[in-house]
């Protein structure tokens, strides 16, 4: 069953909800898409998303986003 901020994200494009818990692929997928498309704010992610801490979506970032096409590195 996914996780209901997964669901209203689908939906709506937007999170509300805070609670998330236990992330999977798809959500980290999802977690890297928001911070893209929500002015590449890690803390902003982590707030609207619920993470558990910047470092983990900063790796997720890190891992996923080609430094290139965006030139950053989230830290």
């Amino acid at each position: 069953m996914p996780m209901l901020w997964l669901k209203e994200y689908n939906s709506t494009g937007q999170v509300t909800r805070k609670d998330t818990h236990k992330y999977f692929e798809e959500q980290q997928r999802i977690s890297v898409d928001y911070y893209l498309n929500n002015g590449m704010s890690v803390k902003k992610t982590v707030t609207d998303l619920g993470h558990p801490g910047e470092t983990l979506l900063g790796e997720w970032i890190n891992a996923d986003v080609p430094a290139k096409k965006y030139g950053i590195v989230a830290s």
